[in-house]
């Protein structure tokens, strides 16, 4: 019997749809499922397979099926007939088998403890994953400040109070105690007795709760409690509260611990005033941040003027409009971008489409909103009812309107792929969404707008007049103490994930089970009235290698419909810190202020989907003026586009792209022949060899449309800013590397994204400019880099024909530029100097092109210096020599003989290699040996290589590239032999520590303590009805291997961005502009020669510094001192590794005779 005839029989007993669906979930949950309405397998081992698109599909009866975990099996598509011919017979049991159904689904249950379950796994042996509470994980502070913030912002003050009286209170505790208290100095008389609070009594309650926990007040907890005494007039509380508060705090530290334009300040001073009759409370500048001692004497002058130039044709009504601009994006929190690719005019049925889309989306917001606020009343009852005073959901769901949680829902449904989007990644976004919805309105409340554009404004000005001699955290500063703080005196802390999940996941499962969508229109073979509403999301699970991957999946008639309304390739909707400002960024005063205007923006990277340990080192906040200032010298930069050089790869782009200029094309299709069902009968050689094409086809055809999809997007953004200037806001990562943050469009791109970067503001070339320019030119070109600057320029010279020929027709003429090594980057220094050389003065032509100063091999060069290694610092051109000084060739030479010595003893392959090894084989690997690569990923890389020259055997390119990376191994130690010794002992003491169970950290040359984030992880399981989900948490357990091998790489990362930043701080100065990407440094053409100096002498200023000495000076805090063993604190590294610690540290390795000042004579240096 064919399903639509069974449908049709049923119906005619019964005349309920329903019935034949809940008849058909039944059959399903009792292992017995009906061929072509639902899969054969389980829940658990449900595989994405097995949802294709269909010629029709089955509804579950999900509004039952919901809180059970077969729910994410929403569809199954077939046309085949019943399998079970006793199915027939049973249609007449379905009622009391609907009675079966109801048993088998659960009610929805509130986050609480997860179950121990195994990992799903193809592997024979499962994995094994230890499974913890989400106890521990509630213990934590930050996960109870988040909670008590969220009840004290929606009104629940009493419900704050009891959890914090119940609660078992520890130190960290006493941040959340204080965002409490000194709500309730600001709280009205009105709100006090509207909701029957006490607030003498719930002051005293605490004060009382933090003693017997053995805890010690802060200034601030003593500040507020004061200050509720004094406002509430009970004189003889405040008597007895104040000696006690005299007993821990003088009256200057509890003042000082205030808000100076908050209430509680206010209260307290005119309290010590009726208590003290002379007090006079001396207000003192805030304690600036001493700048570490290789900038000292730096930060004692004036700074340069023209440090904060703009163009002469920007005005100051033009900022001032951009500022509106910039502030509705970062408020609306997104930004719709055209797509480059949508040229063609809109089609009727796209219009008919959007206008169905539209609709759509209006009648889900309506339904969503009406879904969650079944959702909100849920948890409120709950919330109320339970025994235990648990956190609970409800505040989370009472922080931004009703209509904000729908209008989420609608667009994280809008925004899903096609192919569907990890269940997890989609529960933190909402719940992200939902936090910075949060954050925005409680951070940035009306009246701090207006304080910000106030400030704002006056800080433009001064950016425009160029009056300024202070640096931009200076200038901030002061325009703050004028005009008062623009953060909020109680600001959110951010969300731990564990928050976004449990707040994500109740509005997911408003989205699946709520948002439908009608396709009985679509297929009229369909029966209407049963496919009116249907789920238009569903989930499942995909595979990703031995994984497998809880998917949330849109249904193919709503991915269809998008399609066809051509939503997302009419433009794209970013979120606005994906894209750059249209005003200077907030400069950093400190690690919580500074970046875009309003929307919160990290200081110091951290992983996306991964909380870190609260209890990081807070040095780098006390010291990190340096640090921030070198920040606000890269943020403060402005760019424009090179229209020019973006107008050829638009041309390019849209005609099907160019993989040899790099410009993506789009994804090829997989040919049909190659399809391994197709030749199943077929010998098993051949299978063999057609699967493995199958996958290289499908491997190919994934990394172009990645590699097209970032292209869209960055040549979309570039499109769209042609016109305006722009700035990138920068941060950190932890090594203290500089980044910055818009991630699809920045100038730390390859060589198709930095050519269309200028900068907004031009200087004149003067005659040093015209000759840097044509030397950046060559340099770009790759075809004079061991000859000497003389031999460049005069190459220059000679192809000018070429270069106006490439400047003229780009794509028509000769095509020069294309030969280069940075095609692009070529092509834009063609135009600029044929630009300046047509123009009747040169040397006054207005340049904005930036001109880079590399270095050669940045890593050695600074492991050559920290040992003053003779033979190494001249094969990386620390040391003047005439001509420049490959290592990657002389590394090739080295290897070679090694190779010949082989041969000649009957090395096998040794001797197929014989005119193989290039510097172009061994160049990746030598360069990144310095920063950690392993053996085994040394020869993978070279397999890369050989794999790439067509006359080497493909089947010898493995042996070929382990023997290759051996031989390279060797020849680096010959040649850099103090790189080795200081590589092996940063080794050791990284051992010694994460063995002793410490991760590994160091405090750089500019004070910013870095902290290497290589911890063991525990997945955290929160139960939910959609799917089950994993939390991945580090715990204090450092990954030992990851951290001995990351400490080499990551303290030199930490010397070249030092080195970076001394630079930057000093051209600022100076008044040089200054970019850079990591040790490739960017100035105007004319300012090349000041910057080269600048770099230099800031390169021997820091190795002048005891580098290794205060390394080792610093870790010896993990060591207890002489005749003191005990640990009760945890501080020191286990018994067990503390000799051989302590012995490293004595032996720093030894340095040899090089002097840094050959340094300053080095031309290729940086060139």
């Amino acid at each position: 019997m064919s399903f639509n005839n069974l449908y049709t029989s049923f119906l005619q007993k019964s005349q309920s749809a329903d019935a034949f669906l809940r008849r058909c979930s039944c059959l399903w949950l009792k292992g017995r499922p009906v061929s072509g309405a639902f899969p054969r397998r389980r829940s658990h081992q449900f595989k994405s397979t097995d949802l294709k698109h269909p010629s029709w599909c089955v509804q579950l009866y999900y509004r039952r099926l919901l809180a059970s975990p077969i729910q994410r099996a929403y569809y199954v598509s077939s046309t085949q007939s019943l399998e079970e011919d006793e199915l027939e017979e049973d249609l007449e049991d379905s009622w009391k088998d609907m009675e079966e159904e109801e048993e088998l689904c659960l009610p929805l249950e509130d986050f609480g403890e997860p179950a121990a379950t195994e990992e799903t796994s193809f592997d024979d042996k499962p994995m094994k994953k230890q499974d913890y509470s989400a106890q521990d994980l509630r213990k934590r502070s930050s996960f109870f400040l988040n909670y008590i913030q969220a009840c004290v912002n929606t009104g629940h003050l009493n419900e704050a109070v009891k959890a914090v009286v119940k609660r078992q209170l520890c130190e960290n505790d006493l941040k959340a105690i204080d965002f409490l208290l000194t709500t309730l100095v600001n709280l009205s008389t009105a709100v006090c007795q509207q909701q029957s609070i006490d607030v003498i009594a719930i002051s005293q309650q605490i004060f009382a709760k933090v003693l017997k926990m053995q805890l010690i007040p802060t200034p601030n907890t003593c500040a507020c409690i004061l200050a509720i005494f004094k406002r509430y007039e009970n004189d003889s509380l405040f008597e007895s509260f104040l000696g006690k508060v005299k007993e821990m705090y003088t009256v200057e530290e509890v003042l000082k611990s205030c808000h100076r334009r908050g209430v509680t300040f206010k209260y307290l001073l005119e309290l010590f005033n009726q208590v003290e009759l002379n007090f006079e409370f001396q207000e003192t500048q805030p304690k600036r941040n001493t700048p570490p001692s290789i900038v000292k004497d730096l930060y004692k002058t004036k700074f340069s003027s023209r440090s904060l130039n703009l163009p002469d044709e920007l005005s100051f009504g033009q900022l001032l409009s951009s500022l509106d601009e910039q502030l509705q994006r970062e408020v609306k929190g997104t930004m719709k971008v055209p797509n480059v690719m949508s040229g063609q005019p809109i089609s009727l049925k796209q219009q008919a489409q959007r206008r169905k889309l539209k609709k759509l989306h209006e009648e889900w917001k309506v339904t969503a909103l009406g879904a969650f606020r079944v959702i909100k009343q849920r948890e409120h009852k709950r919330w109320f009812d339970r025994r235990s005073h648990d956190l609970g959901l409800y505040p989370f769901l009472c922080l931004i309107p009703d209509e904000a949680y729908a209008d989420i829902i609608v667009n994280q449904l809008h925004h899903i792929p096609h192919s569907g989007k990890i269940t997890q990644e989609i529960v933190l976004d909402i719940g992200d969404t939902v936090f910075k919805h949060y954050a925005l309105k409680n951070d940035f409340p009306p009246e701090s707008r207006e304080r910000l554009k106030t400030i704002y404004k006056e800080y433009l000005h001064l950016f425009k007049q160029n009056k300024p001699t202070e640096l931009l955290r200076e200038v901030w500063e002061k325009l703050e103490s004028e005009h008062g703080k623009i953060q909020v005196e109680n600001k959110i802390a951010p969300w731990q994930n564990l928050w976004k999940i449990i707040v994500g996941r109740r509005l997911l499962e408003v989205m699946v089970s709520t948002l439908t969508i009608g396709i009985g229109s679509c297929n009229t073979a369909v029966p209407t009235a049963y496919f009116s509403n249907i789920p238009a999301v569903f989930n499942s699970y995909k595979t990703w290698g031995k994984k497998m991957h809880g998917m949330t999946i849109p249904h193919p008639v709503y991915a269809k419909l998008v399609k066809e309304a051509d939503e997302m390739k009419g433009s794209f909707v970013f979120p606005t810190e994906h894209l750059p400002m249209l005003v200077p960024p907030l400069p950093w005063i400190h690690p919580d202020q500074g970046g875009f205007v309003c929307c919160p923006t990290d200081f110091i990277r951290q992983q996306k989907y991964m909380d870190m340990h609260d209890d990081q080192p807070q040095e780098y906040k006390n010291s990190l003026c340096a640090t921030a200032d070198a920040l606000n010298v890269l943020s403060s930069v402005a760019w424009k586009i090179n229209k020019k050089v973006l107008d050829v790869q638009l041309k390019i782009f849209r005609s099907r792209g160019d993989t040899t200029l790099k410009v993506a094309p789009p994804p090829p299709e997989i040919p049909y022949n190659l399809n391994p069902k197709l030749v199943k009968n077929s010998p098993n050689d051949e299978r063999k060899q057609l699967r493995c094409q199958y996958f290289k086809a499908k491997k190919t055809k994934y990394e172009m449309n990645s590699l097209h999809a970032d292209a869209l997007y960055k040549f979309s953004i570039a499109n769209y800013y042609r016109n305006k200037m722009f700035w990138l806001p920068h941060n950190l990562d932890f090594r203290g590397r500089t980044y910055p943050v818009p991630p699809h469009f920045n100038y730390m791109g390859d060589d198709v994204s930095r050519s269309i970067f200028l900068f907004a503001k031009g200087r004149p070339l003067g005659e040093r400019g015209v000759r840097w320019l044509k030397v950046h030119l060559v340099n770009l070109t790759g075809k004079k880099k061991y000859d000497n600057l003389e031999s460049r320029l005069q190459y220059a010279n000679e192809m000018l024909d070429e270069i106006f020929d490439s400047a003229d027709n780009p794509l028509e003429g000769r095509c020069w530029w294309k030969d280069s090594d940075d095609p692009w980057q070529t092509l834009a220094a063609c135009i600029e100097l044929t630009a300046a050389l047509r123009s009747p003065n040169p040397e006054k032509f207005v340049s904005h092109l930036p001109i880079y100063q590399d270095g050669s091999c940045n890593g050695l060069q600074h492991y050559a210096a920290l040992g003053r290694d003779v033979v190494g610092a001249k094969q990386v051109n620390l040391q003047a020599v005439e001509s420049p000084q490959d290592v990657y060739t002389g590394v090739a030479e080295i290897v070679d003989e090694i190779r010949k010595k082989d041969a000649e003893n009957g090395v096998e392959i040794a001797k197929d290699l014989e005119g193989f090894i290039s510097r172009k084989v061994v160049k990746q690997t030598v360069m990144t040996t310095v920063y950690g690569v392993t053996r085994y990923g040394g020869a993978l890389q070279i397999r890369r290589q050989l794999m790439n020259i067509s006359d080497f055997p493909a089947n010898k390119c493995m042996p070929a590239s382990i023997y290759i990376v051996n031989a390279i191994f060797q020849s680096i130690s010959a040649i850099f032999t103090s790189a080795t010794s200081i590589q092996k002992w940063l080794t050791n003491l990284a051992y010694c520590l994460s063995k002793g169970g410490h991760s590994v950290e160091w405090k750089t040359t500019l004070g910013l303590c870095a902290v290497q984030p290589y911890f063991k992880t525990v997945a955290q399981r929160v139960e939910s009805p959609l799917q089950t989900l994993n939390l991945m948490r580090p715990t204090t357990a450092p990954l030992v291997m990851k951290q001995c091998n990351a400490f080499p790489p990551n303290f030199v990362h930490s010397l070249d961005s030092t080195h970076m930043m001394l630079t930057a701080l000093h051209c600022y100065h100076a008044g040089v502009t200054f970019s850079a990407v990591h040790d490739c440094y960017w100035t105007h053409a004319c300012t090349v020669d000041q910057m080269s100096v600048l770099c230099r002498e800031q390169f021997i200023e820091l190795h002048q510094q005891p580098i290794l000495e205060q390394l080792a000076g610093f870790l010896y805090k993990f060591l207890p001192r002489e005749g003191s063993d005990s640990d009760e604190a945890g501080e020191f590294i286990a018994e067990s590794q503390r000799d051989r610690f302590r012995e490293l540290l004595s032996n720093i390795p030894t340095k040899g005779e090089f002097d840094l000042n050959e340094v300053k004579k080095s031309v290729f240096f940086f060139s």
